[in-house]
């Protein structure tokens, strides 16, 4: 279960510096934030994870030294001397953080680093140590022209940030800080009675942040809802499973029209060419050297249709997943296994039709086929 609160924010471009800042109208603070984890762990007392997260709010400019080579190389920035990278700040529960801060090996209060970047490379989802461990401080800059110094008491590496932490679309730079004011804060649990939790939760939701009552979506300048966070990912994907759908559906149904294709180009010239077969089996061919020589010429066009149509699809789903992996991390990979199995269906079916179709040459009259040049 997940319970989510969510500013609204405004995009503009700020008069005096040229850049675009957020505005938030209802931001949370993380003091507000640790209680109402601790409000919702009274309900079962279960282990509810509070965390908050600003993105837009800070940039971060930093020396060429204190980032990796896999980063410089990741971002293309060679030749610069310091780089300007987004920030996302992150606030926890205060049972949380101390956790995060004991696994780091800092007492409490600290700002700890997350030096960790997952990015897509070609299709392939790639985790890099994007930072040096020298970096101790970052300045954070402000649409506005401000800026403040940061100092880094530590940094935890991919495997030692918690699960939790790990999320897509992330900022470049992740910095867990012990106290901000945020743009959203979510509050995770694994409640025993779901539907009782989902009650509670709104109305310790709704106590805190009153809603215009039949108010639109970001109406009142924020959301906060409680959802199954499983259903809410089918929701969101819900396009993708209709395409998905859609695609097998166009597939299935192109499967139809090419075997129907087959079987009535197949069997036609089968009883197209019955006056040859009549002039071969009246100069001593029986029938079963007949359909010896049908099934062999099916599995000659056969291969020959594989041999030509395998490296021309391959071609062509290549060329369309060019432009999907370069957005998303999904690789190209051969479907080795469907295509032999539907290389065999093919000289399985070929087959069978052709046997089928000289079953009518069976009881044919070869003379009367070969002077009326037909069946």
């Amino acid at each position: 279960m997940t319970a989510d609160y969510q500013s609204a924010r405004t995009r503009r471009v700020n008069e005096n510096t040229g850049r675009w800042e957020s505005i938030y109208p209802a931001p949370i603070d993380s003091t507000l934030g640790n209680s109402i984890t601790k409000e919702l762990e009274k309900y079962d007392g279960g282990d509810v994870y509070g965390m908050g997260q600003d993105y837009d709010t800070y940039v971060a400019k930093l020396p060429a030294a204190y980032l990796s080579a896999d980063m410089l190389r990741v971002n293309e920035l060679a030749g610069q001397d310091s780089y300007e990278l987004d920030v996302e700040i992150i606030v926890l529960d205060d049972q949380h953080y101390r956790e995060v801060c004991k696994r780091a090996g800092v007492s409490e209060g600290a700002v700890i680093l997350l030096n960790h970047l997952s990015y897509n490379d070609k299709g392939y989802l790639k985790d890099i140590t994007p930072y040096s461990g020298q970096l101790q401080r970052i300045r954070l800059f402000t649409a506005d022209g401000g800026s403040r110094e940061v100092e880094i008491q530590a940094q935890l590496l991919k495997d030692e940030i918690p699960t939790e932490l790990f999320y897509p679309k992330t900022n470049p730079v992740r910095l867990i800080v012990p106290g901000a004011t945020v743009r959203g804060y979510s509050w995770m649990n694994a409640p025993r009675d779901t539907t009782g939790y989902i009650e509670y939760a709104n109305s310790v939701l709704a106590e805190h942040f009153p809603n215009q009552e039949n108010a639109d979506y970001m109406e009142s300048g924020f959301s906060a809802r409680v959802y199954m966070t499983r259903d809410y990912v089918r929701v969101m994907n819900i396009a993708i499973v209709l395409v998905i759908d859609f695609l097998y559906c166009f597939t299935v149904f192109l499967m139809l029209i090419g075997f129907t294709n087959v079987v009535s180009t197949l069997s036609t010239n089968v009883l197209m060419r019955a006056r040859e077969f009549a002039v071969l089996m009246s100069i001593g061919m029986t029938l079963e050297g007949l359909e010896k020589m049908l099934a062999l010429e099916s599995i000659l066009c056969s291969l020959r249709a594989i041999i030509l149509g395998v490296p021309i699809g391959l071609a062509l789903t290549y060329l369309i997943n060019l432009p999907i992996r370069s957005m998303f991390p999904i690789p190209y990979r051969i479907p080795a296994g469907p295509m032999l199995i539907c290389s065999a269906a093919v000289l399985v079916i070929t087959l069978v039709i052709t046997k089928a179709a000289t079953l009518k040459l069976r009881n044919q009259n070869l003379i009367e086929t070969i002077r009326a040049g037909g069946i």
